[in-house]
């Protein structure tokens, strides 16, 4: 398919993928940062259009359907019906306080840093069950840090691959959602590693409009702000063999993640976080 968006937007470099090397409890990565390229990841449809009050420009993975406009999330998309697993969601919000304005490899390790921090502070309230804390992973050009936790859908056990970006003072986040398929949720690395590079296929294609522009929702180009219209719902694809009945635009419950989190895990797995 023709992606219909971003085409000429020469300005905005894609995004490669990679994953990180084993961490400290600090949730740094040691050494330099690895890389994947567009190449060895899935390849993505059509990008919607933009999202974020233009400034974000989003792809779903090849076949996937887009989901309808969520509480939760900006965009989202499914495999199969919009009630099933998995599916990639990209919310944005402010950063926390003391992130960098832009996210990039000078900043990876502070900004890991303070993030573990963070979610171990709601692993200890019982919030999260934090199962990897952040790594730093550079993404063509632009730097994302990953975590995964293990939360609950309908009721339905899941992994949740979160990648994080901070953009033009905007902190982004492409979490792949998958259902966990396996007797014990901790177990959840081979349900984690089927889709992981779908997640990753997603944040590697997104595109951001430069400071102070907006993508035209009928250009190619950043332009002046036109009302984005509501997402529409696609074409479901195959149908994936775990679902869940959850209403779609819901956000997974991380309080009913099954199973005792692992709080002072600070080794990344090494099946999900494979380059």
């Amino acid at each position: 398919m023709i992606r219909q968006w971003g085409i000429a937007v020469g300005a905005l470099l894609v995004l490669g993928c990679t994953s990180g090397q084993p961490q400290g409890k600090s949730g740094a990565t040691e050494g330099a940062l690895r890389k994947r390229s567009l190449e060895e990841l899935p390849p993505v449809g059509d990008y919607a259009p933009p999202v974020d009050e233009g400034r974000l420009l989003a792809a779903g993975p090849a076949g996937w359907s887009l989901l309808p406009r969520g509480r939760s999330y900006l965009i989202g998309f499914s495999r199969g019906k919009p009630s099933e697993l998995p599916r990639v969601v990209i919310s944005a919000q402010e950063p926390p306080q003391g992130s960098p304005e832009q996210l990039d490899a000078a900043s990876a390790s502070a900004f890991a840093s303070q993030r573990t921090a963070e979610l171990r502070a709601e692993v200890e309230a019982g919030r999260k069950q934090v199962e990897e804390y952040p790594l730093p992973l550079q993404l063509g050009p632009t730097v994302f840090i990953r975590h995964v936790r293990r939360a609950s859908l309908g009721g339905t056990p899941c992994v949740v691959q979160t990648l994080e970006t901070v953009q033009n003072g905007r902190l982004y986040a492409v979490e792949l959602i998958a259902a966990i398929e396996a007797a014990r949720s901790e177990e959840y690395e081979a349900s984690l590693l089927k889709w992981r590079d779908h997640g990753y296929a997603v944040a590697a294609h997104l595109q951001f409009a430069p400071p102070g522009q907006q993508f035209d929702v009928l250009s190619t180009a950043p332009g002046p702000k036109a009302p984005a219209p509501d997402a529409p719902q696609g074409a479901p694809a195959a149908a994936s063999a775990a679902a869940t009945k959850a209403d779609p635009s819901s956000a997974p419950d991380d309080a009913a993640a099954p199973g005792r989190p692992r709080p002072e895990s600070g080794t990344q797995s090494p099946q999900s976080a494979a380059p």
